[in-house]
């Protein structure tokens, strides 16, 4: 089912990013996550671009009641030179990855069949059904759901972050945070944030 947003339905899918799915214990944290995700969700796996998942741990995964796809994280390239040279890298580091950037670039190029979609880091442990946590949120057509925190601006990133000439803290008199295990973003606000970088 292909639904485009401008229709006005809702239609939710569930991506879980990760370097590669062999690891028995992030192979088991997936196949939870598709075999508890809900009706009616596609679930995709974006995979490393250098890794392609195994003939056995993709076997154990088709076996799922959920929709799953399986496709390779988009390249994110640098930052183009300028004055706002941005990009999708400021969502991530030499140390961390580019998960979410990943995310956020698939989601627009790929993701439009998607409403909201759900980003779950491979590194999240949940022990119960997945669809309890995403039907609880599903009536919400929130742009972006996630645990967030003010900040006082001392972080070491707060002075990275600008809006035209002031740092965001100058402008805004605080930083509000995001915490991203999980979250679910709207596939309009993902466009608009890659617009804008």
């Amino acid at each position: 089912m292909a639904v485009a947003p401008h229709l006005g339905v809702h239609h939710e899918c569930v991506v879980f990013v990760t370097r590669d799915v062999d690891d028995s214990c992030r192979l088991a944290r997936f196949a939870s996550l598709l075999d508890t995700a809900g009706r009616g969700r596609d679930v995709w796996l974006l995979h490393g671009a250098d890794h392609t998942p195994s003939t056995s741990a993709l076997g154990q995964l088709r076996q799922s009641r959920s929709r799953l796809h399986v496709a390779a994280q988009p390249f994110v390239p640098p930052p183009e030179e300028g004055a706002h040279a941005f990009g999708l890298r400021h969502f991530g580091g030499q140390f961390i990855g580019y998960s979410k950037a990943a995310f956020l670039l698939w989601l627009v190029q790929n993701g439009t069949q998607c409403t909201h979609t759900w980003q779950v880091e491979d590194d999240v442990f949940y022990t119960g059904s997945w669809h309890e946590v995403f039907d609880a949120h599903l009536a919400l057509h929130d742009d972006l759901i996630a645990t967030s925190s003010n900040s006082t601006g001392n972080d070491h990133w707060a002075h990275s972050c600008s809006l035209g000439n002031a740092s965001c803290y100058q402008a805004l008199g605080h930083l509000e945070s995001v915490s991203w295990p999980i979250l679910r973003i709207s596939s309009r606000l993902a466009a608009e944030v890659r617009e804008s970088l």
